[in-house]
């Protein structure tokens, strides 16, 4: 009698770019509705995870991220991505009796949705493309917690803004140590994030 094996397969992720940009897409609507529950129980401390533009942008890019997708489909699923979380917090909202406007960060997922689906996808690369895509996310989170320590700092625990800048500083970290190499691509890096950090303070203290 043979006895019959079984391999390991690997079930746990969909292997069809189309069939990972699909979960993608539901779990985006499904997580934009969990941050309207989210603020209203939340700790104080990290409230602000449920009421900022980061909290978006790390849902999309960690899901970007988990599509394997390569850069013009990560670009595209980067915008997709990002308003049907918006789209997901307004239906949420609605549901318990609030009225949400999605217009504006609908718009700011339409123009930085797909530099965000693009950079979470070149993390997986090296040199500038690694530098590139780091200098963005990292620099978004050490922006909105310069933005949330300072403008907004008697309003907002600092627990929140305090944990998305040393995430935003450890991505940076890591990528210089397992993505990011030479001169040129460690200047990017550091450089771009500084960038982007002072950008994105400067635009959202103007909105």
């Amino acid at each position: 009698m043979t006895a019959i094996t079984r391999t390991p397969t690997a079930h746990a992720r969909p292997t069809h770019p189309l069939a990972r940009a699909g979960v993608v897409v539901a779990l985006s609507f499904v997580l934009g509705g969990l941050t309207s529950y989210a603020q209203g129980f939340l700790p104080d401390a990290f409230a602000s995870f449920a009421n900022s533009a980061s909290g978006w942008t790390v849902l999309t890019a960690l899901l970007v991220f988990w599509s394997r997708l390569r850069t013009a489909p990560a670009a595209v699923l980067g915008a997709v991505s990002f308003v049907l979380l918006v789209l997901g917090y307004t239906v949420a909202a609605q549901v318990r009796g609030y009225v949400y406007d999605p217009l504006l960060f609908s718009v700011v997922g339409v123009v930085a949705g797909p530099f965000v689906g693009v950079a979470a996808s070149w993390l997986r690369a090296t040199g500038v493309r690694a530098a590139l895509g780091t200098a963005l996310l990292a620099g978004i989170g050490v922006g909105e917690a310069a933005y949330g320590l300072t403008v907004i700092r008697e309003t907002t625990s600092p627990v929140y803004w305090t944990v998305i800048g040393v995430a935003g500083l450890a991505l940076l970290a890591g990528q210089l140590v397992r993505r990011v190499r030479g001169a040129l691509p460690v200047a990017l890096a550091g450089g771009g994030t500084v960038l982007v950090a002072a950008a994105f303070y400067l635009a959202y203290s103007s909105l």
